[in-house]
């Protein structure tokens, strides 16, 4: 994995959630569906399966602080293509662009 197409980038999701992942290894995300909400914390790039799931090279960030307590698990995410970042939310349908 490329690290570089993560550092100081933007991914949107339909103009109703966004992802920014930092060089310092911090992100922050919003989105107004589920009435609306911030969180930031930590991201990393999984170097072995965790939990019993193939996710080596996958992208996951740690919640540290939600503006309504929402959204503090763990979510993973997976580089498919330089401009398309999707989530492992189980069907796999949200998909995110590089801004």
């Amino acid at each position: 994995m490329n690290v570089q197409l993560l550092n100081n980038s933007n991914w949107d999701y339909g103009g109703v959630a966004s992802i920014r992942f930092n060089l310092d290894k911090t992100f922050s995300y919003s989105t107004s569906m589920f009435g609306g909400f911030t969180k930031t914390g930590t991201w990393g790039i999984s170097k072995t399966g965790i939990d019993g799931l193939n996710t080596s090279g996958d992208i996951y960030t740690y919640p540290t602080r939600s503006t309504n307590g929402q959204g503090m698990n763990r979510s993973w995410y997976t580089l498919i293509s330089k401009n398309k970042l999707r989530l492992r939310d189980g069907e796999g349908k949200t998909v995110y662009k590089k801004r």
